[in-house]
């Protein structure tokens, strides 16, 4: 007999219990394994939608801790440079200026079941000289609106549901005292008040969103040689920040919700990166909770996501940090709970950054290739499947769970033979 019976015998150890032991191991293994594999990293429902200046749409699954991993790809028309996604829907504008005589447009698409396949559902031309870089979808009105950078116009579009119905009105701003042609470059709603940010006329322009009737009622004159981009309203206070192309700056303006007007009354800096190359501002978006405000600069020294406190109280914002990105052109950025992304145009990529939502500081993620020039990135939310969702609202993995079920059963099965084997 070998030493270890020997030893068994004498310790008063018999076979079966040793096998029965060995039974006991295999299982508390199993059982380790299936653990392990479950707490990896699982889908979240989330996707992320890329597009820019190309004829291709990325999509890339989201997961838990924050990883992408790319999707599919869809051939769609030449320069979706900035989409509004919802649920199974995108709708988009194309910003072709080899089309600039011709005029832009804005379409509707749906994606096939399960997010496979993307069909044109309808498309409005826009009109000569109108070049579209922004769109609005804005349900509560039953409107979509486009700020043509090219033709410095703005286009109203009736809704009906979802659906594109006709370019009801297009604007063509007053040129009057602007340096340069106006170029209208974003539209921001807040209740029955529409703001187009100009970049060419220095100006935020007001129109109300009346019934059957919409008219321009403000002329918000900024500094000559700003450059206002892009803008941002604090959830809770009657505050706006503006982002600069021009300038290096983000801009703190007072609102009045009664008549749509606004106030510039205090500007911070931007980016402090070196270098001799110019900065331009780009995004500025304001965190869910209001208490941070998140700006884009672009360089070719070095682009820089800014984070700003922000004290509603004292109307003025105070910067914590100052990241340098991986790539220098951050055209656009979105955030959804802890999670960014940065789509870097220069580079053809997406950053993922993670944000504390304590301290609102960032750190570094993954960095992800993307067709060529994306100059817009966005969460795509997939509606929830009953079965999967737990009683938090959040969702698990179907195939994950379903692996880990079958792993349980069969190291039972495996357990219950043995044991089975002993007696």
């Amino acid at each position: 007999r070998s030493k270890v019976e020997k030893c068994a015998i004498d310790c008063g150890i018999t076979s079966n219990y040793l096998t029965m032991t060995l039974s006991y191991l295999i299982w508390v293994v199993c059982l380790l394994l299936i653990d392990q594999g479950s707490s990896q990293s699982a889908p979240t429902g989330e996707k992320i939608v890329v597009s820019g200046w190309n004829n291709v749409t990325a999509t890339f699954s989201v997961h838990s801790n924050g990883e992408l991993m790319r999707g599919d790809d869809f051939d769609v028309e030449q320069g979706w440079s900035w989409l509004e996604v919802e649920d199974s829907t995108i709708w988009a504008i194309t910003e072709d200026w080899s089309m600039s005589d011709v005029g832009g447009s804005v379409s509707r698409w749906v994606f096939g079941a399960e997010g496979n396949g993307l069909t044109m559902a309808e498309k409005l031309e826009l009109g000569p000289g109108n070049t579209p870089t922004h769109l609005l979808v804005d349900k509560e009105h039953g409107l979509a609106f486009t700020a043509n950078i090219g033709g410095g116009s703005w286009s109203v579009i009736r809704m009906e549901g979802d659906h594109l119905v006709e370019v009801q009105e297009t604007f063509l701003l007053d040129t009057a005292g602007c340096n340069e042609a106006s170029k209208p470059h974003q539209t921001v709603v807040s209740g029955d008040f529409a703001f187009v940010v100009d970049l060419g006329c220095d100006v935020v322009w007001t129109f109300t969103l009346g019934p059957g009737n919409i008219e321009m009622v403000q002329r918000n004159q900024l500094n000559n040689g700003t450059g206002p981009r892009h803008m941002s309203f604090h959830p809770q206070a009657n505050l706006a920040f503006i982002v600069a192309e021009h300038l290096n700056i983000v801009q703190i303006a007072r609102i009045n919700p009664d008549e749509g007007s606004l106030t510039v009354i205090n500007q911070v800096d931007l980016s402090s990166v070196e270098g001799s190359n110019p900065k331009y501002g780009a995004e500025v978006l304001v965190g869910d909770t209001g208490e941070f405000l998140y700006v884009s600069s672009r360089s070719d020294d070095g682009g820089v996501l800014a984070v700003f406190s922000i004290d509603e109280d004292q109307e003025k914002i105070s910067k914590v940090q100052e990241f340098q990105l991986n790539g220098t052109w951050p055209r656009h950025f979105a955030v959804q709970g802890d999670l960014m992304m940065v789509a870097d145009q220069k580079g053809a990529s997406v950053q993922v950054l993670h944000i504390d939502q304590v301290t609102g500081l960032l750190t570094a993620g993954e960095i992800y290739e993307t067709p060529e020039n994306p100059t817009f990135v966005g969460f795509k939310t997939q509606q929830s499947d009953p079965s999967t969702t737990t009683t938090d609202g959040s969702t698990t993995d179907v195939s994950n769970s379903a692996t880990s079920h079958v792993a349980t059963i069969v190291s039972l099965i495996v357990f219950l033979m043995l044991h089975l084997s002993i007696s």
